[in-house]
């Protein structure tokens, strides 16, 4: 898998042999700021559950193997603990993975080089010479090593700045979530719309199942309103004003002065969920 070339890549940089997020570097604090934004909103999202958030660290190629697959590690854990100190979500759902040192990304980009005529100031023939043991050399010690000594490190040095770089970074970040219908909600405005076409009966039938849904009071209080039990509908209300909800607590100061004045109900104010 080339993570560079995944739809809308999210990477978070880190510096060379580091695993400390620095939001300063490069462009990680627009990135972070959208992780969190993406996370925050899926998380809050009562139709959707989070069932996965995956994580790739990464490291360039330079250097030795095991410890640039424990950088990897530990950039991807680093970066999962930035999401749960921010967003309640819990550690289970991540899945982090050490990518280890970023091969695959390697050869993507000296691939790309060499379809668009070379780069870099290198040749398509010297960037070819880099594919070839990328492709050959199985051992990764090995196949660094050759690459360092194509034309006295010449080639090497030309590549390094600008494609290794790009390689330290925690990776690519996934959320995976299930839709998760709100059977409660989808009850609550069926029963909101039997109410607008004069059918409190049916209404009342519809928010049995949910009454105990705090979402359903305010509708539950105008059902009952209509089909005259009025103490029952001021004393549901009157909990659910009591508790926060603004359309009730309107409901409620209506449905008093109606039974203040003996006068005819005003405005009912219906909120669908």
């Amino acid at each position: 898998m080339i993570l560079r070339k995944m739809d809308d890549p999210l990477y978070v940089h880190f510096v060379l042999d580091k695993i400390v997020i620095e939001p300063d570097y490069r462009n990680n604090r627009s990135v972070l700021d959208q992780i969190i934004d993406i996370t925050s909103q899926i998380v809050a999202d009562t139709t959707s559950t989070v069932s996965c958030i995956q994580i790739i660290g990464l490291a360039s190629i330079e250097g030795n193997a095991r410890h640039n697959q424990q950088l990897s590690d530990g950039r991807a854990k680093a970066l999962q603990k930035y999401i749960t100190d921010r967003v309640a979500v819990s550690p289970d759902v991540f899945e982090s993975v050490s990518g280890g040192e970023a091969w695959t990304e390697f050869r993507d980009q000296v691939n790309d080089l060499i379809l668009t005529g070379g780069g870099e100031g290198l040749t398509v023939a010297q960037l070819q010479r880099v594919l070839d043991i990328i492709d050959t050399e199985a051992d990764i010690a090995k196949r660094e090593r050759r690459i360092r000594s194509l034309e006295g490190g010449s080639v090497y040095e030309k590549l390094r700045g600008p494609l290794l770089a790009d390689q330290r970074n925690s990776g690519y970040i996934r959320i995976y979530y299930d839709y998760v219908p709100d059977n409660n909600a989808r009850q609550i405005n069926a029963a909101i719309a039997a109410l607008r076409d004069g059918r409190a009966d049916e209404a009342l039938r519809l928010l049995e199942p949910v009454k105990d849904d705090p979402r359903a009071a305010n509708t539950l209080g105008i059902a009952l309103w209509e089909t005259g039990r009025q103490e029952e509908a001021v004393a549901v209300l009157r909990a659910s004003a009591a508790s926060g909800d603004a359309a009730a607590a309107r409901n409620l100061k209506e449905m008093e002065r109606v039974i203040e004045h003996n006068s005819h109900v005003g405005d009912i104010i219906y909120e669908i969920k």
